[in-house]
């Protein structure tokens, strides 16, 4: 992202909003670099405004919220709600990127996936922010779907060879699992994906990773 960044910032404040908004935000967030991305929001939302670009500069704002909903270098299982107000904010993909980076997302804007058709680049991810939401709403009563949806999700994560939302629905269902005092299957389901991973370790979901597979220890 850093290269094409380098391209874009030559080619036109179009491309590097673009790219900004659709590759080097989302990473930061995914990653958890707060930092980073606040330097890198902050350069979209400049560019957005002075050259007049609403639809790119709406998801710096959205970025900023979930940005600074965060605590830098907090280790958490899933990322903080950061309850998105923008009124700039609109269904599809912009709805989908920032579904993955705040799960408080209202769910006017997300479709709910069909567990028979869900095939998009992150169908995974909603598949298991519904069955979060299953939980949010009834954790006895609707386990059972909520486990469906996760076990879905992994379906689909291994398909597209998702090694990133295989760890999510891992850390999921090892949650779920626990809490069904099924401590081994919990801890053999997330340390099989965690285990795959060879490279960034200092970031936050293989953070949260690391810390529920010691609380299942």
């Amino acid at each position: 992202i850093d290269e094409a960044l380098e391209y874009a910032s030559v080619d036109g404040p179009l491309a590097l909003c673009q790219t900004l908004a659709l590759g080097a935000c989302p990473i930061a967030l995914w990653r958890g670099d707060h930092s980073e991305a606040q330097r890198l929001i902050e350069l979209l939302l400049e560019q957005g405004a002075r050259f007049k670009i609403d639809r790119w500069h709406n998801y710096g704002k959205c970025y900023q919220q979930i940005n600074a909903a965060r605590v830098p270098n907090g280790d958490r299982e899933l990322p903080i709600a950061s309850q998105l107000s923008h009124p700039g904010l609109s269904a599809g993909l912009m709805a989908h990127t920032l579904a993955t980076m705040d799960p408080g997302i209202s769910e006017d804007f997300l479709p709910r996936p069909s567990f028979g058709d869900a095939t998009g680049w992150c169908s995974s991810e909603l598949l298991r922010l519904q069955g979060m939401r299953y939980l949010g709403k009834d954790p006895l009563d609707l386990a059972a779907l909520a486990e469906a949806a996760f076990m879905k999700s992994m379906e689909i994560a291994a398909t597209q060879n998702a090694l990133a939302w295989q760890l999510r629905t891992s850390m999921s269902l090892a949650a779920l699992w626990r809490e069904q005092n099924q401590l081994d299957k919990a801890r053999s389901q997330l340390s099989s994906v965690y285990t795959q991973f060879t490279e960034g370790h200092d970031t936050s979901d293989l953070r949260a990773a690391a810390a529920l597979l010691e609380q299942l220890h």
